[in-house]
């Protein structure tokens, strides 16, 4: 038996209703003739194309199948009609209802060329396109009505022509945009283009990554309302003084960190970030080179971490570091961390050598200037940690023998990856009974091609390492 709701929709025995929506207004008003789609506008959205459409208007359907189109397969076309003020349903042959088309958060703009509306996804790349048909007769044949933009975006992927990428840059169409930032050919000149007039943050982030991009691009990305995107541009190596400037006042800790970090900020840049309230910032200028030594020296009478990038720096003065040396602020983290500077004195290098603390040693074992006096020394100290600290340390080449000899596995595993070691001491660390050994060989670019060869028969992991090296040498080597 059929029922009939609150609003007079008439309902079958399954709840199904009879297709026709009443309102509770119906026949109070009579809607003006809808215009065509898109008349007079040069961009739409989805619910409004939906809502020029008038009740029972037949358009024509273009569903682009992507995954088609570059096997040369042709969109799938349907027919469907408006079923209410913001819902369209299929028509079949048997014009039987099908199921609702859900658009939401789509964007719909109009094809001049072909007067179609082009339903986009969240790129600006076409999904749907349709037409009103005012018969069946109008009805078209080939359905390339919205492949344009969609050619346009494989065209901006594949090309090598940096002409045909700088007229692509002008698209509207994010996607295209997009494709365009990340193709290698682009050119600087059409990266600027880009930089200063495309507005979302993944085309931003493309632009800043491509190795073409100069200051220009830079200087206008520093300005961007997206904090990743000046975050990228603070670190970029070819950012200088004049980028980096107001990015040194951005609201963002991160984002005057990285600036303080890069290697082009000016000392009068780090002079003014040596005193802002953010830590992190403070502990970014004490690490970068370009630090004044009296400003290094300042720096390390504050927050621990601010001081611990200072022990770091290469930059600091020696009265500096032996000051840090003898302190115990923070137990013998800083110590630690002085004897592992390249630039420590002599007289520093030495005690820290010598030192009780292992961790202490442990930092002295990776410095880079380690003399031929204090690597024996390291090389027999009673912690393992120290030794495979040593082990690491590409400075250290005069005593990996020794080291390959070691009692501790990982000892010989770390001296095995060094790039220091020999190829005699690798040839005889292939036949290491501890499988890490091994595998370290066959990661070593020093490992001779004959020994790589036997080891691809080991164990898998060290077979793929072996194979893995072999495929990126020259056949001729030995």
């Amino acid at each position: 038996m059929a029922t009939t709701d609150a609003l007079g929709n008439i309902h079958d025995t399954l709840g199904r209703f009879d297709g026709h929506i009443r309102t509770e207004q119906e026949g109070a008003l009579t809607a003006p003739a809808a215009p065509p789609i898109g008349e007079t506008l040069e961009k739409i959205s989805a619910a409004e194309a939906r809502r020029l459409l008038s009740e029972g208007q037949r358009v024509q359907v273009l569903y682009v199948q992507r995954g088609k189109l570059t096997d040369g397969g042709d969109p799938i076309l349907r027919t469907i009609a408006k079923q209410s003020p913001h819902q369209m349903v299929h028509i079949s042959d048997t014009d039987d209802r099908g199921s609702h088309l859900r658009w939401e958060g789509m964007t719909a703009s109009l094809d001049e060329s072909t007067g179609a509306v082009v339903i986009n996804d969240d790129e600006g790349v076409p999904m749907v396109a349709y037409l009103p048909l005012a018969s069946h007769a109008d009805a078209i044949d080939d359905p390339r009505i919205a492949l344009r933009v969609l050619n346009d975006k494989e065209t901006a992927k594949a090309t090598d022509r940096p002409a045909v990428l700088d007229e692509l840059a002008g698209s509207e169409v994010p996607g295209i945009r997009r494709a365009v930032a990340a193709n290698p050919h682009t050119t600087a000149a059409t990266l600027t283009y880009l930089a200063e007039h495309a507005r979302d943050e993944k085309t931003q982030e493309l632009i800043v990554r491509h190795p073409n991009l100069d200051r220009p691009a830079l200087d206008h990305l520093s300005a961007s309302e997206h904090k990743p995107v000046r975050y990228q541009v603070a670190c970029h190596p070819a950012a200088d003084a004049h980028v980096l400037a107001p990015l040194a006042l951005d609201k963002e800790g991160s984002v005057r960190s990285a600036a303080a970090r890069n290697a082009n900020a000016s000392p009068a840049m780090l002079e003014r970030l040596s005193g802002d309230n953010d830590p992190d910032v403070r502990a970014a200028v004490a690490g970068n080179l370009k630090t004044r030594p009296e400003l290094l020296d300042k720096l390390s009478r504050g927050h621990g971490m601010v001081m611990a990038q200072v022990a770091k720096n290469p930059s600091t003065p020696a009265e500096t570091l032996h000051r840090l040396f003898q302190d115990t602020s923070t137990g013998n983290q800083m110590r630690a961390i002085v004897a592992g500077n390249a630039s420590t004195p002599a007289d520093i290098r030495s005690a820290a050598v010598n030192d009780a603390d292992d961790w202490v040693r442990e930092h002295a074992a990776g410095n880079a200037a380690l003399t031929e006096k204090e690597l024996p020394q390291l090389a027999s100290d009673s912690s393992q940690r120290v030794r495979r600290a040593l082990a690491r340390n590409r400075a250290a080449g005069a005593v990996l023998p020794e080291l390959g000899r070691d009692p501790d596995d990982f000892v010989r595993s770390t001296a095995a990856k060094n790039p220091a070691a020999s190829p005699e001491l690798l040839r005889s660390l292939a036949a290491d009974e501890f499988h890490a050994v091994r595998a370290g060989v066959a990661s070593n670019p020093n490992t001779p091609r004959d020994v790589l060869e036997l080891l691809v028969d080991d164990l898998n992991h060290i077979g793929m390492a072996a194979r893995s090296a072999l495929n990126s040498r020259p056949q001729a080597e030995g």
